[in-house]
């Protein structure tokens, strides 16, 4: 199944098992790169991390919250979250 966002080889490549690569940045601005487990799932990657893990703690600082529930908790995303959240990998 094509989502529009994934062409067919990477829908085919994603559903199999295999460890991802998160990057947030740091308050110094530097790179942190994480090794990370996902699913695709409804043409979405999802990501689990825990509260306290450094990519978590990078996005919340970066945006005050964590952009990826704002649609669940029924918040608007600012011009900004939106941005990141329609980068590859963003989801977590």
């Amino acid at each position: 199944m094509n989502n529009g966002i994934f062409s067919e080889r990477q829908v085919r490549f994603l559903r199999k098992p295999r460890i991802g690569r998160l990057a947030t940045l740091r308050r110094d601005g530097s790179p942190h790169i994480a090794p990370v487990w996902y699913r695709f799932e409804d043409g979405a990657l999802l990501v689990l991390t825990g509260r306290g893990s450094v990519k978590h703690r990078n996005i919340v600082m970066r945006f005050g919250r964590f952009p990826h529930r704002n649609e669940t908790l029924g918040r608007i995303s600012t011009p900004a979250e939106l941005e990141f959240l329609k980068q590859p990998g963003s989801s977590s």
